[in-house]
C-alpha cells in the first residue's frame, strides 16, 4: 500500500494572506475505480442473524479512522436501503388492504340488492324461506 504526506506550498495568493477568509482546499481523487477494487477488497459483511436482519461489517485498513468511517458508512447505507423497501413493503401491503375492502364493499352492496330484488318480488303472505341458508340469512336480516 502506498502513503503519502505532504505540505502544500502554495505560492503568494490572497486568500491565504488574509486572516479573516474562510478557505477550504480540496484533494481530487483521480480514480475512482482504483479506490473502489481497493477497499472492496478490505471489507466483509456477514449475515449475523437472518430473523433479525443483523450483519457485521468488518473493515481492514491500516488507518483506523478510515476503517471506521467505511464500516460506518456501510452501516448507515444498509440501514437507509432497509428501511426505504419495509416502507415501499408496508405501502404495497396497505395498497392491496384498501383494493380487497374497496372489492369486497362492491360484492356486498351488489349481493344485497340481489336480495333486496328476490324480497320485493317474493308475493306478500307467503313464509316460506329461501332454499339457499346464505339468502336466508340475509334476507332474515333484511326482513328483522
Amino acid at each position: 500500500m502506498l502513503h503519502f504526506s505532504g505540505r502544500p506550498d502554495v505560492g503568494d495568493h490572497p486568500i491565504l494572506n488574509d486572516p479573516d477568509a474562510k478557505s477550504s482546499f480540496y484533494l481530487k481523487i483521480n480514480s475512482r475505480q482504483r479506490l473502489l477494487e481497493k477497499y472492496t477488497k478490505q471489507i466483509w459483511v456477514n449475515s449475523q442473524d437472518y430473523t433479525t436482519k443483523s450483519v457485521d461489517i468488518l473493515c481492514q485498513d491500516p488507518n483506523p479512522y478510515i476503517a471506521r468511517d467505511l464500516a460506518q458508512t456501510m452501516a448507515e447505507t444498509y440501514i437507509y436501503y432497509d428501511v426505504q423497501r419495509q416502507s415501499s413493503s408496508a405501502a404495497s401491503v396497505i395498497d392491496f388492504i384498501r383494493n380487497q375492502k374497496d372489492t369486497t364493499y362492491k360484492e356486498l352492496r351488489d349481493l344485497e340488492r340481489i336480495m333486496q330484488g328476490h324480497a320485493e318480488r317474493q308475493p306478500r303472505g307467503l313464509t316460506s324461506q329461501p332454499r339457499d341458508p346464505i339468502a336466508a340469512g340475509a334476507l332474515g336480516e333484511i326482513r328483522g
